[in-house]
């Protein structure tokens, strides 16, 4: 998915058991997959990667959760239906727990704004969580009423998120 302020690209990445991935994938980027999965990988590890350019070089995610979610689209909203909080920031869907994530851009829009980078519990997990129940998320879009639109493997459907007022949100199950 790309930035469509910044430009830049961005994309989830699943682990073999553990550690699913967000990533700022830029010019010569290597995520490590297979070989590293998570953050703060060791000048051994790296070593064996297979670089394809002189630039290229190992990058670690933005952020990375140790029990697997399956993080599946990524989508940035480019809409204030959301509430004015939520433009030109991430969401994220997962295969594993039916969960819509919501993530905020850091003011230079060249990472995220938060404490953490690993997630390891379900306490920081649930931080980022603006809904639940949908099944396996594979498709999320701005739609150009500017409402998002959730796409669910399991039933089939096309949810609806609309923001009303005071931080609630509404879903329309079709």
């Amino acid at each position: 998915m790309v930035d469509p302020i910044a430009g830049d690209v961005w994309n989830t990445e699943n682990g073999p058991s553990f550690s699913d991935e967000i990533n700022l994938v830029e010019p010569g980027y290597n995520s490590g997959w297979r070989s590293i999965t998570g953050p703060d990988a060791s000048a051994d590890e790296t070593e064996d990667l297979v670089f394809l350019s002189p630039n290229s070089n190992y990058s670690d995610p933005e952020i990375s959760r140790l029990e697997p979610t399956a993080v599946t689209d990524l989508e940035f909203i480019n809409s204030t239906n959301l509430g004015p909080d939520c433009r030109n920031n991430i969401l994220v869907g997962d295969n594993n727990n039916g969960n819509l994530y919501f993530f905020k851009l850091n003011d230079e829009i060249n990472g995220l704004e938060i404490q953490n980078t690993i997630i390891d519990s379900e306490e920081e997990l649930n931080n980022s969580v603006l809904g639940t129940g949908f099944g396996s998320l594979t498709d999320i879009q701005t739609g150009p009423d500017g409402d998002t639109y959730i796409v669910s493997l399991e039933s089939g459907s096309i949810n609806k998120i609309s923001f009303l007022k005071l931080n609630i949100y509404y879903i329309d199950y079709h």
